[in-house]
């Protein structure tokens, strides 16, 4: 099993305090959603959404509409990208925006955090 580390070299801890940003990252960057309260995001994240925005407007084509990129960005189907894990994809449809509803359990293990199990759905039915 490969070892998961961050870009720097250390092992990342699955956990994080609600609120902290890391050194160096800037906490203007935020997230939000109709109605919600913005979520602070990180590196980590960008790493995930930036590769969504650009299949997004992949799928647009030549239409840079708002109209048709928020269609397009309701409709991404199976989609991988290399900062997952293997096995999850991101589905989103135009009544569920919520892009990654599976995952898989770690646990620490001396020195570093080890998957096990299956990929586990949080689908409903799924």
């Amino acid at each position: 099993m490969e070892r998961l580390t961050s870009r720097s070299g250390s092992t990342p801890s699955p956990f994080r305090t609600q609120g902290e940003i890391s050194p160096g990252k800037n906490a203007l960057l935020h997230c939000t959603t109709a109605g919600s309260t913005p979520l602070p995001l990180d590196h980590e994240s960008f790493a995930v959404c930036g590769p969504l925005l650009v299949q997004a407007l992949k799928q647009c084509g030549n239409d840079l509409t708002r109209a048709n990129v928020m269609k397009q960005a309701a409709n991404l189907k199976t989609y991988r990208t290399e900062v997952l894990l293997p096995g999850i994809t991101i589905d989103t449809s135009p009544t569920d925006f919520v892009p990654i509803s599976q995952l898989q359990l770690m646990r620490f293990k001396g020195e570093r955090w080890e998957l096990f199990g299956d990929i586990i759905s949080g689908d409903i039915g799924g």
